[in-house]
């Protein structure tokens, strides 16, 4: 088969991004692509089988848009692929650049922008449904011009042509945070873990006020992997009474969650009841699955459908930290019960949701594309 060459695109994205990074351009790579990867700059990056080029990181949201966007393209051109495999709304302008110079161009959603935007409080609330709008509108002209496209979950599928439409869910690599040989379960400290980015409607304020309520002799601790989404966030969140029971770890490289993993009792998805969210298939809710250690979430019918089913975890109002609490200390005073739920939901892992499952159908995307079926 002909090499063909592929570049990732993300003006957004750091260039370890799990999806981007470690699934896709890794899939392509293996597969016999000959890809780089464009994106953010990022520490510690993993070496890599394929080119990854850096662009600086944007000081604000309009450089981001605007700037970063610019960049990505110019450094995309340099490439010079036979495929373009776009990660961000704001480079959708440029991909008429991109197949006016007769390259494929697929677009990959990562979340349902138009309910997205909704949520996004640092838009002005009149401009919220008018910009959501325009988004939609934008995703359906973008058919007559896109190749392809590549959609998270199913819902969002939904917003584009089925003929040029796979869907490739965001489910975990399925060893990347297991610890085989870690401390036992029934041996681990009072201990739970959220893991990604740190903001309001991802429920930070409940889940740090939910710690004051659990019993003290458990000397419980939560652990904060990720990054306060503001300055102001942080400064409103650590006056909480709760925060004296969190542990606040920062961003963490890929390889050090297995261990916070490795010690934790619980792993939580505490997200608000937004649009965006409610349809949304969260990767750490997978990755926890994947680590062997029961969940605690909200309690949305999509999630619910799947905790039910296979009996991994605690469905939680995400608005009470009182239920919050509950869930945890349920955790803590039945440790054999929620050993089992962590151990289902690591088979499930194994057995459906894992990233070899949809590997299989990123190739078909791009064998559709490329014509070589």
């Amino acid at each position: 088969m002909q090499r063909f060459r592929v570049i990732h695109v993300t003006s957004a994205h750091p260039v370890n991004d799990v999806r981007i990074n470690y699934k896709e351009c890794t899939t392509l790579s293996e597969a016999g692509f000959g890809v780089t990867l464009i994106g953010i700059e990022a520490p510690a990056v993993q070496e890599t089988p394929f080119a990854v080029v850096q662009l600086p990181i944007p000081k604000s949201r309009t450089q981001r848009m605007l700037w970063s966007s610019l960049k990505a393209y110019r450094a995309a051109v340099k490439a010079d692929g036979q495929v373009y495999h776009i990660h961000d709304p704001e480079m959708l302008p440029f991909t008429l650049l991109l197949k006016w110079r007769k390259k494929k161009v697929i677009f990959d959603a990562h979340e349902d922008l138009p309910a997205q935007i909704m949520s996004k409080a640092w838009i002005p609330g009149r401009l919220r449904s008018i910009i959501s709008r325009s988004a939609a509108w934008a995703a359906k002209i973008s058919t007559g011009f896109i190749d392809g496209y590549v959609a998270a979950t199913p819902f969002i599928a939904e917003r584009f042509p089925k003929a040029k439409t796979e869907i490739v869910q965001n489910y975990p690599l399925s060893d990347e945070l297991f610890v085989d040989d870690g401390t036992p379960y029934l041996e681990r400290p009072f201990e739970v873990t959220y893991i990604g980015g740190i903001s309001r409607i991802r429920g930070i304020n409940e889940m740090v006020s939910a710690m004051q309520f659990v019993p003290v002799h458990y000397k419980a601790r939560l652990s904060l992997a990720g990054k306060f989404e503001s300055e102001t966030l942080y400064n409103e969140v650590i006056l909480k009474p709760g925060w004296k029971s969190v542990n606040y770890l920062g961003l963490k490289p890929r390889p050090e969650l297995k261990s916070i993993l490795g010690r934790s009792r619980a792993g939580l998805v505490i997200f608000y009841p937004e649009k965006n969210h409610i349809e949304a298939q969260p990767n750490k809710l997978f990755e926890y699955m994947s680590a062997g250690i029961p969940v605690i979430v909200s309690d949305f019918p999509l999630w619910r459908k799947l905790i039910e089913s296979v009996g991994c975890g605690i469905l939680v109002d995400p608005k009470d930290p009182h239920a919050i609490s509950k869930a945890i200390t349920w955790v803590f005073e039945h440790p054999s019960e929620a050993h089992e739920m962590g151990k289902r939901g690591r088979e499930a892992v194994e057995k459906q949701y894992n990233w070899p499952a949809e590997a299989g159908k990123l190739l078909t995307m791009y064998r559709k594309v490329l014509k070589i079926l």
